[in-house]
């Protein structure tokens, strides 16, 4: 619990607190045509070359997306796609034209899903118009990893805060049924309004009591089992908000919600029985350990292990990042912070410099330095693939 309080504490404090999120979403989501809900989702992690071939990069398969009305209709739906991908770094502009039944009716939640699309990928921030309205509602993923889902830093730069000129959130990772890469979440669903109209009541409140947020299913839900014949549960009745945008009832916020999908139509599993999602509980499980070289290590993929990410941008703490139970990813260094996060074991070391010259991260070489034989051992690190941000080329 202390590792997402840590969490939601610096992003709801640091993020909610002085970023304009329809200032934000109004530039980040094109205005839609008559009868069409416009969404954009912007992709983590690195903003490589779009063009680029990357399998180091935090881009994946296209997920499916579905908007919702107030009171539960299916206003519109995007189906993704398992063999087609979004590059990392991107930004992706879904037009979703909504159902000749409600063409003019407004969208307030949404759901993203990876069905069977086992090529993960990392969602830094949602964006979402409605027909005939340039309102604009926006989410961003340091919600998501504010609530336990397993995130990363991003370079896809989503927004301006008062504090930094062009603002990244961190991306969480979702991938599908099936997926054998250690991402536990395979969807996730909210009341976007609720992560839009942020006052600085709003504020106050979450980070008071960040269960507000993260622990009401109908406002923000992760889903380790889920799938896009599935609609996400809705606020029935509605919310009702104090004038400064407070939750008039806080207790009315917690509640499972109004589940209105068709069980009928939903896939049958092998057993037989219908398909039911799962949501991740909040605060979630401790991620999976494993045994290595001797050592206990937290699970990540070949193409992490092989990846080392270094940052000059302020947001992007590896002391942060090290903390964290739920971070999950490459291996970082924080070049403001001069510290190294080895993410095998959630480890912080300093970086090598003329006063620390053992048991350190040397740049240089991108490996670690060790130090005498009283010392405890460095970890032995290689990278295949080193990625420089703030530059114009990888290694």
């Amino acid at each position: 619990m202390a590792d997402i309080a840590f969490a939601a504490v610096n992003i709801i404090s640091g993020v909610f607190g002085s970023l304009g999120l329809a200032a934000f979403a109004t530039s980040f989501v094109p205005k839609p045509p008559l009868a069409v809900t416009q969404v954009t989702i912007a992709i983590g992690q690195t903003a490589d070359d779009p063009n680029k071939d990357d399998p180091d990069a935090l881009g994946g398969n296209v997920p499916a997306i579905k908007v919702f009305a107030l009171d539960g209709r299916t206003v519109g739906f995007a189906g993704g796609h398992a063999h087609h991908t979004w590059a990392a770094g991107s930004t992706q502009p879904v037009p979703i034209k909504n159902y000749d039944e409600v063409k003019n009716v407004q969208s307030e939640y949404i759901a993203v899903y990876m069905d069977f699309a086992t090529n993960a990928i990392c969602i830094s921030a949602i964006g979402m118009k409605n027909p005939n309205d340039d309102t604009s509602f926006g989410w961003m993923g340091d919600s998501g990893a504010a609530c336990g889902m397993q995130w990363h830093w991003s370079e896809t730069i989503v927004g301006n805060t008062a504090n930094t000129a062009s603002y990244r959130s961190s991306c969480v990772w979702i991938s599908g049924i099936g997926s054998k890469n250690d991402v536990t979440a395979q969807g996730l669903s909210m009341h976007i309004l609720d992560f839009s109209k942020m006052t600085n009541a709003t504020r106050v409140a979450y980070e008071a009591d960040h269960r507000l947020m993260c622990d009401s299913t109908p406002r923000f839900s992760a889903w380790t089992e889920i799938m896009s014949d599935i609609s996400p549960p809705f606020f029935i009745p509605n919310l009702n908000y104090d004038v400064d945008g407070s939750d008039a009832d806080p207790k009315a916020v917690f509640v499972p919600g109004i589940d209105k999908t068709d069980y009928k139509g939903v896939e049958v599993s092998a057993n037989g029985q219908a398909f039911r999602p799962v949501r991740m509980p909040f605060p979630p499980p401790a991620p999976k350990k494993v045994k290595r070289d001797g050592k206990i290590v937290y699970r990540r993929s070949e193409v992490f292990k092989s990846t080392l990410i270094s940052s000059p941008y302020e947001e992007h703490s590896a002391r942060q990042l090290c903390k964290s139970e739920s971070s999950f990813g490459p291996d970082v260094v924080s070049e403001k912070e001069g510290l190294f996060c080895d993410m095998d074991e959630k480890k912080l070391w300093p970086l090598c410099s003329e006063k620390v010259k053992v048991a350190c991260f040397d740049t240089n070489t991108n490996s670690m330095r060790g130090g005498s034989a009283k010392r405890e051992p460095v970890p032995l690190k290689s990278y295949g693939t080193v990625k420089k941000w703030g530059s114009t080329g990888n290694a």
